[in-house]
């Protein structure tokens, strides 16, 4: 059987060098959002919504990054190296085998009653689940006289959850992180939120070079920790080592008692403390879980006590707050138009779903041919977005004036002037648009007339065909909806 080896993500941050400026290249004026003909030979094309025609001004929300830094090398290969750990199935382990948990109680915690706890032994039908999406919105518009369906609309209210995520921002944005909650009593802490692995992460007090706030165990009565080991390690050096665990976790009012995680003793090289965040919070399937643990959200998707099976990530840009996530729901405040959904494509990857990947037919550049076949991960861990380096090739062979970028391999740079086209990636028939203003990652040195892509070239297989690993770069323009339940990923356009 073929599983992986498994390794958690966090990023390199604080490597860019406030100098000059530059202005990336304005956004793409495209057309109102409409849904996708999938009975067509050729491929319709979503863009960015015109200004003026959402609630919050696209002026603000997709702005070019008028003060871009340099870029560092550094950071680029240190963001390569760690997709390549993170991702490469060189690092597969026979003997790995997927962890299925049960028996966990499951407590989910709501300010208007008593907390609601699900046995999973104790039903054998489904606890409020839905089997489309359950929209959060749809609870600010209930009037329990006028509505019958009031009673079931403020049961799933209490079966979801909403969490503001921080966008921590240094010339790019870097990644997205939130609060949870961990122990008994419950201690405050922080965590980068990750589809692209499966792990909970999280820094003990005893740890010397971690970043905090740590778990003081101590302090928690419902601490449990076992023999096994757990490390994380990347090809750059850095690394972190400690034990398995339990504890009680709570995120969005939300509560897993004996939730599995790595809980972390030791680091090397730096790991952990290049971003404001202490831990990591994976959202990617239990087959990748390094732990051998199930992931927090399928703890509470087993137990059936979420209002629907999906969690929604909405990501904002350039450092500005109400980036959110929404666990048991979506929300529809935050999209226009309506959500297009792909299957899960467990094929690429031994039969096995370790990601949330899609199919894409690869990178077009105004509407023009796609680049490559390629597996697509939605990895919200991620900055940038990694795809074979043919298509790479191919996709910047398009633009004028571009180049391979001798000082971080994979990378390429094009003139800051350039007036770029329409940039998108395929997913069915139709043509998703990455914003200008997050491509610009920033100029190659000082005083350059060159800027730096954000579409790298790295070849990366976990299976039958090659992956991509498309993140925050392209996932701020669409709100992105992960459906356990429909085994499907949906995208809308973002406001």
């Amino acid at each position: 059987m073929h599983t992986r080896s498994r390794s958690a993500t966090l990023v390199l941050a604080g490597l860019f060098t406030n100098l000059s400026l530059v202005s990336a290249s304005p956004i793409h004026e495209g057309a109102p959002i409409s849904a996708p003909v999938h009975h067509r030979r050729t491929a319709s094309v979503v863009s960015l919504p015109p200004r003026g025609e959402v609630q919050h001004s696209i002026e603000a929300r997709h702005e070019s990054h008028s003060s871009h830094k340099v870029f560092s090398a550094a950071f680029a290969i240190a963001q390569s190296t760690r997709v390549a750990s993170k991702y490469n199935k060189a690092n597969r382990r026979e003997s790995d085998a997927p962890i299925h948990q049960a028996g966990n109680v499951v407590e989910v915690d709501t300010t208007s009653g008593p907390a609601i706890e699900v046995h999973l032994s104790s039903r054998s039908e489904p606890f409020g689940v839905t089997q489309e999406p359950f929209d959060i919105q749809s609870v600010n518009a209930t009037n329990a006289q006028a509505n019958p369906n009031a009673k079931r609309t403020a049961t799933l209210k209490v079966t979801s959850g909403k969490e503001g995520l921080v966008d921590y921002n240094d010339g790019i944005d870097i990644l997205y992180y939130g609060p949870i909650s961990i122990g008994t009593p419950a201690q405050a802490t922080t965590m980068d939120f990750d589809t692209g692995s499966s792990d909970l992460v999280m820094p003990l007090s005893s740890c010397n070079g971690c970043n905090g706030p740590m778990l003081n165990t101590a302090n928690s009565r419902t601490y449990v920790v076992s023999k096994s080991s757990f490390s994380i390690e990347y090809g750059d050096g850095t690394g972190a080592k400690g034990k398995v665990a339990t504890d009680t976790v709570t995120i969005a009012g939300l509560t897993v008692a004996g939730q599995g995680f790595g809980a972390i003793t030791s680091v090397s090289g730096g790991f952990g403390t290049q971003g404001p965040n202490a831990g990591l919070l994976g959202m990617g399937f239990p087959a990748n879980a390094n732990s051998g643990k199930t992931p927090f959200f399928w703890n509470l998707a087993n137990a059936r006590s979420l209002a629907s099976n999906v969690f929604g990530v909405y990501l904002r840009r350039n450092g500005d707050s109400g980036s959110e996530l929404c666990l048991g729901c979506i929300d529809s405040s935050k999209y226009t138009g309506s959500l297009t959904y792909f299957s899960l494509d467990k094929a690429s990857t031994y039969n096995t779903q370790y990601y949330w990947n899609i199919l894409s037919a690869g990178l077009t550049y105004n509407g023009g041919t796609p680049t490559g076949k390629f597996s697509a991960v939605l990895d919200t861990g991620t900055t940038l977005i990694y795809v074979p380096t043919a298509a790479a090739r191919a996709f910047y062979a398009q633009i004028p004036g571009t180049a391979p970028w001798s000082a971080a391999p994979g990378f390429y740079t094009y003139p800051c002037s350039a007036s770029l086209g329409t940039m998108a990636i395929r997913f069915g028939t139709t043509n998703f648009a990455i914003n200008q203003a997050d491509f610009n990652v920033g100029l190659t040195a000082v005083g350059s007339s060159n800027c730096v892509g954000g579409i790298v070239g790295q070849d990366i297989s976990d299976g039958s065909t090659p992956l991509a690993i498309v993140g925050d770069e392209y996932l701020k323009s669409w709100y992105s909806v992960f459906d356990l339940t429909n085994n499907r990923v949906g995208f809308a356009a973002a406001i």
